[in-house]
């Protein structure tokens, strides 16, 4: 289920267990809100020839078009090349409750130009806390310009079939993310790092006992074979 506009608000200002900040009411769209873009980015250190995906690291560096250090951005904007992509952030920190998650969606005016918000980090878990990083593309055949405040995307709110007992920040979770500020390089780390299983078996009963042990849930429910 998707809240509507009364529905993230009684969140925010009522129940007070969805972070918004900063927050205005003149933001709610009929089912999301609409998100700011910041004036960090990081862009691809043009150093880097390839990335090597079983060797994670940062290949960005960060620039800040607000900063007035660099004269080359001294215009307040970032001139997004045809084909570039850069990470950018939401103005907005995000704080969801354990029982609604959240989805990045880009505005029908931004697309229309040629401009892409994410690639396929548009998702967030229920617990997660911090910005929103995008992966922004520009793939219209000019230069775009982008300014800090521009509102650029929404964000969407989705009630959980059930409360997470294990959420994103969780302990046991090594959430990458949690409590990022700014747009925020790839985190891959070596547990992401698996190689195929080559051979195809059932898993053992003490196997299945073992995956069914997040914390909080009583699995007994959900149980069907007796293990």
């Amino acid at each position: 289920m998707i809240l509507e506009s009364a529905d993230i608000f009684n969140r925010r200002i009522n129940q007070k267990d969805l972070g918004i900040e900063p927050w205005s009411k003149d933001r709610l769209q009929p089912a999301s809100y609409e998100m700011a873009l910041a004036a960090q980015f990081r862009v691809f250190n043009p150093a880097v020839k390839e990335i090597d995906s079983l060797h994670p690291g940062d290949y960005t560096i960060p620039i800040d078009v607000d900063d007035n250090e660099q004269p080359w951005y001294d215009e307040g904007y970032y001139p997004l090349q045809p084909g570039e992509f850069v990470l950018g952030s939401s103005v907005e920190t995000f704080t969801f409750p354990p029982d609604l998650a959240g989805e990045i969606t880009g505005r029908s005016s931004i697309g229309r130009i040629g401009l892409q918000v994410h690639a396929t980090a548009g998702y967030f878990d229920p617990g997660f806390s911090g910005t929103a990083t995008m992966e922004i593309c520009n793939i219209s055949p000019v230069t775009i310009k982008l300014y800090p405040g521009l509102i650029i995307a929404q964000m969407k709110f989705f009630k959980l079939s059930r409360t997470s007992q294990w959420a994103y920040g969780h302990p046991e979770r090594g959430s990458h993310y949690q409590h990022q500020f700014g747009p925020t390089p790839s985190r891959l780390g070596q547990k992401d790092l698996l190689r195929p299983v080559l051979t195809i078996r059932e898993p053992t009963t003490e196997e299945i006992a073992e995956q069914l042990q997040i914390p909080g849930v009583d699995w007994k429910q959900y149980e069907k074979h007796g293990y």
